[in-house]
């Protein structure tokens, strides 16, 4: 992982749209790069880590995962209306051993209840993205402390599309170490997915029926070179309020991402309270 320290809003909004530059360039020499995603942090020195890794120290199987879901599965249809599939049996018979998991999405049914889980809080090996640095900006400054810089990951899929394991020699081949994967946008889901412009990750080790979910950080404390680049950019928190009401001129608020009442009154609470404060 690369490391890139900023001083200011403008420093950081720059480094982030020169990570954008150079994926024109990929494109203009790959013709079909890998998609560019942003992560925004309130405290640099958290680790890059799922929800899921948040919640308990255990790790999971992709198969002990989907049972977990296929549990919770006839409550959520009795609540909600909804009707969600799992069918990890299925799955468990289709998977391919010589793909990557994003390209195995079609047999994975259970990905819609993935995502819309994750929305609403339940414990996930996703890691959420955004195709926007803006809105990744947003979720930094939103959860700052003023006592700790914020940060803001950019994250470069293999321009190629191959994804090769640390361990191995050939794309497809998968050993012990772990590899990220970018899941495709195109999911039914929450609409906050689409208003965030959400995207998804999976850090995974093994394959085919074997697939194990790992650290996004054990993928960066890995040594050897790799395809994916991360970058972190570092930033002080004193330009939070700076930084909220640019974004908020922009249209990009707590309730233009996540639309519901509460982020309405806290949208509200910006212009009415703490911009009012700011300016006293």
């Amino acid at each position: 992982m690369f490391e890139e320290r900023v001083q200011n809003l403008e420093q950081l909004e720059n480094a982030l749209l020169k990570q954008q530059a150079k994926r024109e360039s990929l494109a203009r020499d790959y013709g079909a790069p890998g998609p560019l995603l942003f992560r925004g942090q309130g405290n640099a020195a958290w680790p890059l880590s799922t929800t899921l890794e948040r919640y308990t120290r255990r790790q999971f199987s992709l198969d002990e995962y989907l049972s977990t879901l296929e549990k919770i599965q006839p409550v959520l249809q009795a609540y909600t209306g909804e009707r969600w599939e799992v069918q990890r049996d299925e799955f468990k018979k289709e998977v391919r051993v010589d793909q990557p998991l994003s390209e195995q999405l079609g047999l994975l049914r259970a990905y819609p209840l993935m995502v819309h889980a994750r929305h609403h809080g339940f414990p996930s090996p996703l890691m959420d993205w955004t195709a926007s640095p803006y809105v990744a900006m947003y979720f930094a400054f939103a959860n700052a402390n003023p006592s700790y810089p914020i940060s803001v990951y950019a994250f470069q899929e293999s321009p190629t599309g191959e994804k090769y394991d640390r361990s191995s020699v050939q794309p497809h081949t998968f050993g012990k170490n772990s590899r990220i994967e970018t899941l495709k946008p195109s999911v039914a889901s929450h609409k906050r997915h689409f208003m965030q412009q959400a995207r998804y990750t999976v850090c995974l080790r093994g394959h085919g029926q074997n697939m194990w979910f790992a650290g996004h950080d054990e993928f960066l404390q890995q040594s050897e070179p790799y395809d994916e680049i991360i970058t972190r950019f570092v930033c002080p928190s004193d330009v939070t309020n700076q930084a909220m009401q640019r974004l908020n001129q922009m249209n990009i608020n707590a309730y233009t991402l996540f639309g519901n009442e509460e982020s309405l009154f806290e949208t509200l609470a910006f212009d009415a309270i703490r911009n009012a404060a700011n300016s006293s």
